[in-house]
């Protein structure tokens, strides 16, 4: 929040006049203590040290970057394009298996659960819905762990079969198997 000064300041009582300067003494007091002059030095000194240490990592980064710009070899392109649509296509076949695994267990869950829902007996309808639960949890887990078992061996391929085209390959892709996790 900004004040604007008032052009005609309005005339302040002896107390508030008198707090006013024992507070600027105490600004001066704290400026002029010796506690805060070193803890100003060793601030400085942290941040110019910091600054330096981050320029001094850039460097070798910045000359192996500029040694790695090379183009790669017409071999080497065709190479990892075709280990992409291996990965791809193997991501995509996983996908494949899981989407009707899913979709069965969900629909499994359904009709139990319909006919737990018919079960007059509480008790009765209580296991049912349990069981019909504990049956999809189970479906859908083992269809997960599936995905995630087919998904890490198609990434691991990848990056054996990157490395086989080209060291310098290795740079140039900047996707993880992170990204597909998040499907």
């Amino acid at each position: 929040m900004i004040r604007k000064l008032d052009p005609k300041p309005q005339q302040k009582s002896a107390a508030c006049q008198a707090k006013g300067a024992a507070d600027l003494f105490l600004l001066q007091r704290i400026s002029q203590d010796s506690i805060l002059s070193p803890m100003n030095t060793l601030t400085k000194f942290a941040v110019t040290f910091g600054a330096v240490s981050v320029v001094l990592a850039a460097l070798p980064a910045a000359a192996q970057e500029k040694g790695n710009n090379a183009a790669l070899s017409a071999t080497a392109l065709s190479c990892m394009q075709t280990a992409t649509d291996v990965r791809d296509n193997a991501i995509i076949a996983a996908w494949d298996v899981q989407y009707p695994a899913i979709k069965t267990a969900l629909q499994t869950r359904q009709a139990s659960l319909k006919a737990a829902w018919t079960q007059t007996d509480a008790k009765t309808r209580r296991a049912a819905t349990k069981a019909a639960w504990d049956a999809y949890k189970k479906s859908a887990k083992s269809a997960r762990a599936a995905m995630k078992a087919s998904h890490k061996a198609a990434w691991t391929k990848f990056e054996a079969d990157k490395k086989a085209c080209s060291p310098k390959a290795t740079k140039d892709d900047n996707g993880s198997a992170g990204m597909d996790n998040q499907l």
